[in-house]
Parts: C-alpha cells; sequence; structure tokens
C-alpha cells in the first residue's frame, strides 16, 4: 500500500501501533529543491481500509527537519521527536504531542 503520492520525497518513516490496531506514522517529505521540509502525521484505520489526511507537525519557517520517531501510550497520545538539520553539523531537537487521544490537527501543540 502507498503511503505518499505527492510529487514529494518522502523519508525517515516510523511508526507505533495503538490498542485499536490503528498505524500511527510519521514521516518527512521533502519538495525536491525547496530547502524546506515537513514533519507529517497521518492514521491507518485498518478496519475501513482508509489513511487520515497528514498533519503538518512542523513550524512554518523553513528548515530541513530529519529523522521523526513516534511513541503511543496506552491512552492515545501521540508523541513525536524529530531533528532540525541546520548545516549538517548543528542541530536541534524539536517535539510536539496530541493533546486528545487519536485528536484531528487542531489538537496539536504547535512546535515553536
Amino acid at each position: 500500500m502507498r503511503i505518499t503520492d505527492d510529487g514529494n520525497r518522502s523519508r525517515y518513516p516510523d511508526a507505533a501501533i495503538d490498542a485499536d490496531g490503528r498505524l500511527h506514522l510519521v514521516w518527512v517529505d521533502d519538495p525536491a529543491g525547496s530547502g524546506n521540509s515537513h514533519v507529517r502525521y497521518a492514521v491507518y484505520d485498518p478496519e475501513l481500509a482508509a489513511l487520515t489526511l497528514p498533519v503538518d507537525l512542523t513550524p512554518e519557517h523553513p528548515r530541513e527537519w530529519e529523522r521523526p520517531a513516534i511513541a503511543l501510550e496506552a491512552s492515545g497520545h501521540a508523541f513525536v521527536v524529530w531533528e532540525e538539520n541546520i548545516n549538517g553539523l548543528q542541530g536541534h531537537l524539536w517535539f510536539t504531542t496530541n493533546w486528545t487521544p487519536n485528536a484531528a490537527a487542531a489538537a496539536w501543540l504547535t512546535a515553536e
């Protein structure tokens, strides 16, 4: 099953399965030559055989984001951490979480 098909270079996937059997995915979408990648999050529901629309977890300013990782707790909260590549030698770690289990985009803590 293809997860992405938006013309971007998709890389660094990570996934976790919740108690209901849904697959929570994070990855980096890297539009060719833009210098502005995005960490995306989506959920695949096997009962519906459907993937939610991807949510952009990254701040608005252009950066090169890498290696997202996701973890879930029993109540369904998702925790996502990723790396900011500044110049190949420096970087920072970023973090976000959703406030409500299995929440929509509006419920994610803004990464700033």
